[in-house]
């Protein structure tokens, strides 16, 4: 990547996405800040086999450094998705 380019995708709150949201959402002369959401979701298992899942969608501010937003602190549960693989039921398909 050259040396220009590097500063353009370096963080979140300091890359061209971020500036273009800045310049295209903010009136000038106010103190407004676009507020990025960094959303992540990823699948758990809850038993020793695997057949039960839970996938916990957590968020983060998008204002924090990056040294902070590596913390679990920074981070909040917004809900679980559950596995969608067991039918109304209650038997696993396969």
């Amino acid at each position: 990547m050259p040396p220009d380019k590097a500063k353009e995708y370096s963080d979140i709150n300091s890359g061209s996405r971020c500036r273009d949201a800045h310049f295209s959402l903010c009136q000038p002369g106010t103190i407004e800040v676009p507020l990025p959401i960094v959303p992540f979701i990823d699948k758990t298992h809850t038993d020793v086999r695997g057949t039960l899942c839970l996938e916990p969608v957590t968020m983060t501010l998008g204002i924090f450094k990056r040294a902070v937003r590596n913390q679990p602190e920074a981070w909040r549960d917004l809900g679980f998705v559950p596995n969608q693989r067991w039918q109304k039921s209650g038997s696993y398909e396969s």
